[in-house]
Formats: C-alpha cells, sequence, structure tokens
C-alpha cells in the first residue's frame, strides 16, 4: 500500500554490496516519507545528496561504496533532536536495517571508556542488592513491577542524608552496547549520551540538585519563615520524614548544565498529587547542522516503576557508611510539530555518604527501545526482548551547599517548589 509507506514514520536504508566478480553496481533502496520508493546507484555518490524539508529534518548522507565481497554495510541518519537527561532520554526512534542479513547480536557488547580505553572502568564495590543486580548487569530488563496509576504511596522517599541542596560533579564514565550499535534508536546515543549528544566518556559536567522534605511543607503556601528540621529526630521530635526530588529544579539544573539544544524552561510538578507525571515547557532553540530551526517543543514524563533500598557499605554489619539506592523507570512522550517521539529509559543510582556533607554515587542511564508495532524499532524491541540496548554510567561526586544562619552556623538548606526555605 502506497499510502501506508508514505505515511510511515521510520526510514528504512538497506546498502547491500556485490562480490568483486558481479559486474552490476550496488544499489540503495530508500523509503522516504515523503518519496516514492526508487533505487540509486550506489557507485554514483553524486546521485546521492542531501534532502532537505521544512516539515522534516532527516539528513541523507553520502554514501562511500564498501568493496568488501559480499559484505553488508549500514548507514545510520540523525535528525534534529535531542534528549532530556533523568526525564526525557533516549533520543529519536530512527530505524536502521543492513540489507542481506538479520541484525546480529554481539557475544560480546560493545564498550567504550574505562582507563585504559576500552571499557575497563568498574565501580569499587557497590552495597545494595538493588544497584549489584542493576549496575553490574550486562543485560538488563525493564524495571518491575509497575506503580498502580494515581496510587497514594507512588513517590520515592530517599534517606534523610540526602536533604539539601548539592553541587554535583558527573562524570561520564563508560558507555556500553549489549547488542551492538546497530540496535540503537538514535545516532546521538553513539556520538554522545541522553544527557548531551556530544557527551564522550571522560567529560565531567557540574550542575546542581535539591531535595526537601514533603513532610514538612505549608501545604504549597509559599513563605519566608526558614523552618528548621531536626535531622536525628533527638528531644521526641519525629525526625526528617519524605524526603523527595525536587523534580522540577533539578530538570532545569541538569538540562541548563548540560548545554542542550532546547533547554527545559519551566516544569510543572505536583507532588501531592501525582508525583509521578511531568510536564515539560522548552526554550525556543537554535537551528541544526541542516539549518533547520529547531521550532516549539514540549514533553511529558511519566515514571512508571520505582525501587529503592538502603543499607551500608563494608560487610553490611551496620557499621559502614550509609547507603542508598533508588532505581526508576520512565517513558517519555516529547511533541514536536508535526511529530511525536517516545522514548523509555531507566536510571539507578547508588549513595554512599562519606562523612555529614559529601556523598559519593554511581549512576547508570540504561535505554530501552519502545515497542512500536509500526515502525523497525518495534522489530528491534521483539529481537532484543525488550531489554536495554545501551548503557551510560557515571560517578558523581556531591558537596553539601551549607547555608550562613543569622547566629553564624552553618546550616544545610534546601528550598520547596512554592518557596519555603528548610534548614537542617
Amino acid at each position: 500500500d502506497v499510502m501506508m509507506i508514505r505515511q510511515t514514520l521510520a526510514i528504512l536504508i538497506y546498502v547491500a554490496t556485490t562480490s568483486e566478480s558481479n559486474q552490476f553496481s550496488p544499489t540503495i533502496n530508500i523509503f522516504s516519507p515523503s518519496q516514492r520508493y526508487r533505487k540509486l546507484d550506489a557507485s554514483r555518490p553524486s546521485q546521492i545528496r542531501r534532502r532537505r524539508r521544512s516539515g522534516d529534518a532527516t539528513k541523507f548522507r553520502t554514501v562511500r561504496r564498501n568493496r568488501t565481497a559480499g559484505e553488508s554495510t549500514c548507514v545510520l541518519l540523525y535528525t534534529r533532536r535531542s534528549a532530556i537527561s533523568n526525564v526525557l532520554s533516549g533520543g529519536i526512534p530512527v530505524a536502521v536495517a543492513v540489507a542481506g542479513s538479520s541484525p546480529s547480536f554481539a557475544a560480546t557488547p560493545e564498550v567504550s571508556g574505562g582507563e585504559n580505553g576500552g571499557g575497563g572502568w568498574r565501580p569499587a564495590s557497590l552495597a545494595t542488592n538493588l544497584a549489584r543486580s542493576r549496575i553490574f548487569a550486562s543485560e538488563l530488563s525493564p524495571l518491575s513491577p509497575s506503580l498502580v496509576p494515581f496510587a497514594a504511596e507512588n513517590e520515592l522517599y530517599y534517606d534523610p542524608f540526602l536533604f539539601g541542596t548539592w553541587e554535583v560533579s558527573a562524570t561520564l564514565k563508560r558507555k556500553t552496547y549489549p547488542y551492538g550499535t546497530q540496535f540503537l534508536p538514535s545516532r546521538s546515543l553513539l556520538e554522545g549520551s541522553p544527557r548531551n549528544r556530544t557527551e564522550r566518556e571522560g567529560d565531567m559536567t557540574q550542575y546542581r540538585t535539591r531535595f526537601f522534605s514533603a513532610a514538612s511543607t505549608d501545604n504549597g503556601k509559599p513563605s519566608s519563615v526558614v523552618k528548621y528540621l531536626d535531622l536525628e529526630g533527638s528531644q521526641g521530635k519525629s525526625g526528617l520524614q519524605k524526603v523527595i526530588a525536587d523534580r522540577a529544579y533539578n530538570a532545569i539544573s541538569t538540562s541548563v548544565a548540560y548545554k542542550q539544544l532546547t533547554p527545559v524552561q519551566a516544569v510543572d510538578w505536583d507532588f501531592r498529587k501525582d508525583p509521578t507525571h511531568l510536564s515539560l515547557s522548552y526554550g525556543v532553540g537554535l537551528v541544526t547542522e541542516d539549518m533547520m530551526p529547531l521550532g516549539m517543543r514540549r514533553g511529558e514524563a511519566y515514571i512508571t516503576a520505582r525501587r529503592s533500598e538502603s543499607g551500608f557499605s563494608g560487610d553490611g554489619d551496620g557499621n559502614g557508611q550509609p547507603v542508598f539506592c533508588a532505581a526508576e523507570r520512565t517513558r517519555s512522550v516529547l511533541l514536536l510539530p508535526g511529530d511525536v517521539v517516545v522514548s523509555d529509559s531507566e536510571s539507578i543510582t547508588e549513595y554512599v555518604l562519606l562523612d555529614p556533607d559529601n556523598v559519593h554515587a554511581t549512576c547508570r542511564l540504561a535505554v530501552y527501545l519502545t515497542p512500536n508495532p509500526t515502525s523497525r524499532e518495534g522489530v528491534l524491541w521483539q529481537q532484543v526482548g525488550g531489554k536495554a540496548v545501551a548503557f551510560f554510567d557515571y560517578e558523581l561526586k556531591m558537596t553539601r551547599i551549607l547555608q550562613e544562619m543569622p547566629s553564624g552556623e552553618q546550616r544545610g538548606c534546601s528550598q520547596t517548589p512554592s518557596g519555603e526555605v528548610q534548614c537542617v
């Protein structure tokens, strides 16, 4: 059906070469949303030109002929779309296939980074079973079980030692593609990461992040009074309870720090009504490499699964440092002019308290394909069994930002979404 082909969002490129003895030139079969099926002669690069359309930022790259007998070559396309770290991750579902062969599962994953340039980095140790089972894993299925929509306890509560405002230094240590790069949904995940399309191993980015107490807020009413909280719960007090991440502040902070093409400007998030849903508004971005405007975009993020675990470092006898691990699965919907992009991701982070004002963390971002039955990505999703196709491992150094009180003492403080200041 020609109409179904023209309406398809996926772009399939097949590049097949023939043996040295074959006198026929290799051909490229192109399916484009705006063009009928046709063939081009790959031995004549002048016929393969870059194409631009006002509503479609797809870029066709010149193809170089591969003369190796019987070998198939894959050509990747990329579009003018970026991703949001921790909230909108994954990128663009660009369908890629190799002619003459079915996608092969890599017997050994493709790994980059590490101290020796070969993916040799590995966390020194992880204390929780949750972190060991998901950060050390070479294959990863989506986090389960799924959350019950609109349930009363869908929030993720962090260990009280994470309360406050932190200066974070995040270093990308390793990138891993368990089934090979041919299963990536976006070229940006090969050249960069979900956080920045040019981020490479060894790159370090600094940003700020907040955690506050949801149990001590003034019901969303702005307050100019500094509220002092008791971290330890001494003198009959209940102590610091229901510490949660300020997801609105953190999303904007990381977006600005990673210099994304279209930074997050505002986040609509109500942790009382539905802590699993965020609506993101983006600023006007720049133009892409093919000089096309990025246009206005909006994002919806849905946290679909959460798990956490507390413990202690060392031998687990309670004499080590406090440890907290959190894992979250997110489905992100990016609304573009004339297009919708859905991506699935997961973040797993283990925090270790080194001293009252310093935390070391190990974080993994996992990227999944989406089960779209009408696209090539859906076919690849079936072939990998719904498992993650890319891992991005980070080391985080977190330093608590202290605020001087009128009395002259230094306290760790955080500001709630309503503007209330909490200090411990």
